[in-house]
């Protein structure tokens, strides 16, 4: 049983009001609906594709910390692994629009899971120094030598393995987005441009949204775990980093390790540990690295000798923000981005002095690219796979596929309709 003094951490009061009252409408008709049908447990079934409502959409420019004012507050800075191990993380000078990829990357989940507080911003560069280091695409400079990835030399091998976020090729972690989204936006075709392509990082940041949402879903709607009352009851800041970090890097099978953080009672430590991982103590070292970038020294795990530098604030300009629009269009083919493309510049160019925003004041311009994304979010039907009982369910049949995640198993169980049932 979870604390009675459980709730959940926003950084705007209204959106917490809006939040709790939806909720409370939520909860009243799925009352009304479960006290109206057959007792049954609803089983997972592919993505479903929406909008984002405009009413509860949380703006860019709401930070995780809720003591930093307006702004999109992307941290950079020198970490230190292991004691000896120096990882610069910063935006390389000759790609702005990487900061621009974390930011919309960053934003599109928190509206997707409907968080404000987490995951906070320093996750991607976090994760992109714990893979790559930044030595993943050729060619890329720094504004001084201090801030350049020292694993530059490796560029074009490490691009041509699995990218800025290594996401491993069709055959593992993309193999199973295309699966268990099948909406035509993961094609195993499109694997080599957007995880190994020269602009994979634009691309891959928000790949890396996708399956960290798909995995974190499936077991707080349809296993059962309740995933986020217990990240909201912990005084670890960064627990919902550590749980996304364990399915990023272990997989959505792995990931079922996890069990007694979320079933048991709640582990009440500062720092979470034990996370199921492929390579040991990931979801913590990835915390770590989030904790340099978000400028928290105080934090129970953070790595000595590491430093803050500052929060990134380049010059953005709309080329800048057309090219990373240009790079991400291979993902959403269902787009109309002509409209788009329109409805971005004009908010840049309401707000540009000079042609120029700087970056910490863009929210209005990431917010304009992030809604008018596709909403592609795991749903819940009415219903039983055929011919295997996995999360208990019970209904009628569904004619969809998802990952086996309970025997460890690295398959996907396909579900054929049932003519009675249509």
């Amino acid at each position: 049983m979870l604390p009675s003094n459980c709730f959940y951490f926003t950084a705007d009061n209204y959106i917490t009001r809006t939040m709790k009252s939806l909720r409370f409408l939520t909860a009243l008709l799925l009352f009304i609906i479960v006290h109206n049908t057959k007792a049954q447990n609803d089983c997972a079934a592919y993505p479903k594709t929406g909008k984002f409502d405009t009413l509860t959409y949380i703006k860019s420019s709401i930070p995780t910390d809720a003591s930093k004012g307006s702004g999109l507050w992307l941290g950079q800075g020198t970490i230190m692994r292991n004691g000896v191990e120096v990882r610069p993380a910063f935006i390389p000078s000759n790609h702005p629009e990487w900061a621009i990829a974390i930011a919309v990357a960053w934003n599109y989940t928190r509206n997707t899971i409907n968080r404000v507080e987490y995951p906070q911003i320093g996750y991607w560069l976090a994760t992109v120094v714990q893979e790559t280091e930044l030595g993943c695409v050729a060619g890329t400079t720094w504004d001084a030598p201090y801030k350049a990835s020292k694993n530059m030399a490796n560029a074009n091998t490490i691009m041509g393995h699995d990218g800025c976020f290594q996401i491993e090729g069709p055959g593992s972690a993309y193999g199973q987005l295309s699966q268990n989204y099948p909406l035509g936006r993961f094609p195993l075709n499109l694997h080599q441009p957007l995880i190994e392509g020269p602009t994979n990082f634009e691309t891959s940041a928000m790949v890396k949204s996708y399956f960290d949402v798909y995995t974190t879903s499936v077991y707080n709607n349809y296993v059962g775990w309740d995933v986020y009352e217990s990240i909201d009851c912990t005084i670890d800041p960064y627990a919902y980093i550590k749980t996304s970090a364990s399915g990023y890097n272990g997989g959505i099978n792995a990931f079922a390790n996890n069990a007694s953080k979320f079933t048991g009672s709640l582990d009440g430590n500062n720092c979470w540990g034990g996370f199921a991982a492929t390579t040991a103590n990931y979801a913590n070292d990835v915390a770590k690295w989030v904790s340099v970038l978000e400028n928290n020294p105080s934090y129970c795990e953070y790595p000595a000798g590491s430093s803050f530098d500052s929060y990134y604030n380049g010059d953005m300009t709309w080329t800048m923000v057309n090219n990373y629009i240009n790079s991400i269009k291979i993902m959403y083919p269902d787009v109309n981005w002509t409209a788009v493309t329109a409805k971005v510049q004009a908010t840049f160019n309401s707000m540009a002095v000079a042609g120029k925003i700087k970056f910490q004041q863009l929210g209005d311009v990431v917010d304009a690219i992030v809604i008018n994304l596709p909403k592609d979010y795991p749903q819940t039907v009415e219903g039983s796979p055929v011919g295997v009982n996995i999360f208990g369910c019970s209904g009628n049949k569904v004619p969809y596929g998802h990952f086996e995640i309970v025997n460890g198993a690295q398959t996907c169980l396909l579900y054929t309709s049932d003519a009675a049932d249509e």
